[in-house]
This record gives structure tokens, C-alpha cells and sequence, in this order.
């Protein structure tokens, strides 16, 4: 029996990016990339889930890599939801389409039929019934309300809106509290550039 391929050797086989020059190309892990892989790697063999905060640099892959492994993650596993929320609708569409390419771009072997793949959302057909679900960080963390979600990427939280004297990146987390079990395989990625350094 084949041993299963890590995230790392899975991404460099099976998933396109559009590079620097807006060439597809396959998406091997840059060094950054490399040391959150080692720490969500650690994290599962440690404790069964991840809990990850980055604080970055732009343009590092920090967020490519989050999307790609949280892809990654409903491709291969049944019935697992993740959520994404960006600081505002241009973020949002870019995060989104970079999951649409991973899908894309898959080789078609491994293709899974979709239920559907618009509205910032792929969703996999059943018997799978895994989604990706990205959105834009507004109100209090109610995205994460009312089901189980089995990971969520927040991202740039330092640029999130605050509402009513609240800043929507605490609401989020504390909804997170709820919303995402600490049960095997699942993720809290919270990552920013900073704001105001």
C-alpha cells in the first residue's frame, strides 16, 4: 500500500499558483511556508488540532499557504467546513480566487464533483460534503455562529472594522470558541501584517 503524501509533497504534485509574473506554476513551499507547515505539522502531532497566529511580512505566501493546506483539508477529508474571513471584499475576491485556481487547476483524476463553486464557496458534492466557504469580516463574529466549523482562516485581523467600540477580529474569536471543536485535524489560523507599526 502507497503511504499517503504529506501536505507538502501533496501541494508541489497537485496544486497551480499564478507566480509573480502570472504564470500557473506548481505550489512548492517557499521557506516561510515551510516553517508554518513545521509548526501545523508539530501542532497536530502534538494535541490533534492546530492553533496558529502570523504575524507577516506581505507578499510571503503566509496566506497562499494557509488557503492551499485549508483546500487541501476539504478536498480530503468528508464532511469538513472551513471558513475563511478577509478584512474587506477586495481581500475577500483575492483569497477566493486563489482557491478557485487550487480547485481548477487540479488534475483531473482527483477532481471532486461540486455542489457548487460560486458565491465564495466550493462546495463538494456527497457523499464528501466538504466546503470552503470565504467571506468578509462584519458584525461580531456571527459567521462562526450556528454550526460546526472544522477550520477558519482570519485574515489580515489587524485591518478588521470594529463595531460598536468592538474590534469584529475579537468578536470572531470568541465565536470560534464555539463554533470549532478541538478535534482531530482541526485549525484556527489567525494572520495579519501589521497595522500601525
Amino acid at each position: 500500500m502507497a503511504k499517503e503524501l504529506s501536505f507538502r509533497e501533496w501541494s508541489a504534485k497537485n496544486l497551480k499558483i499564478a507566480n509573480k509574473d502570472g504564470v500557473l506554476v506548481p505550489f512548492i513551499l517557499n521557506e516561510i511556508q515551510t516553517v508554518i507547515d513545521n509548526e501545523w505539522e508539530r501542532q497536530l502531532a502534538a494535541t490533534g488540532y492546530a492553533r496558529i497566529v502570523i504575524l507577516k511580512a506581505r507578499q510571503m505566501g503566509a496566506s497562499a499557504y494557509v488557503q492551499a493546506r485549508l483546500y487541501y483539508d476539504a478536498w480530503r477529508r468528508p464532511n469538513f467546513k472551513c471558513a475563511v474571513m478577509a478584512h474587506d471584499l477586495m481581500g475577500c475576491d483575492f483569497v477566493f480566487e486563489r482557491t478557485q485556481v487550487f480547485n481548477e487547476e487540479l488534475p483531473e483524476l482527483l477532481r471532486r464533483e461540486q455542489k457548487y463553486g460560486n458565491r465564495r464557496e466550493i462546495a463538494f458534492e456527497a457523499p464528501h460534503r466538504s466546503s470552503l466557504r470565504v467571506s468578509v469580516a462584519k458584525g461580531r463574529g456571527a459567521t462562526f455562529r450556528g454550526g460546526t466549523v472544522m477550520a477558519a482562516h482570519l485574515s489580515e485581523v489587524a485591518f478588521w472594522k470594529t463595531v460598536r467600540g468592538q474590534s469584529t477580529a475579537q468578536g470572531a474569536a470568541t465565536s470560534l470558541k464555539n463554533a470549532i471543536p478541538r478535534s482531530a485535524g482541526s485549525a484556527v489560523i489567525i494572520e495579519s501584517t501589521a497595522n500601525g507599526l
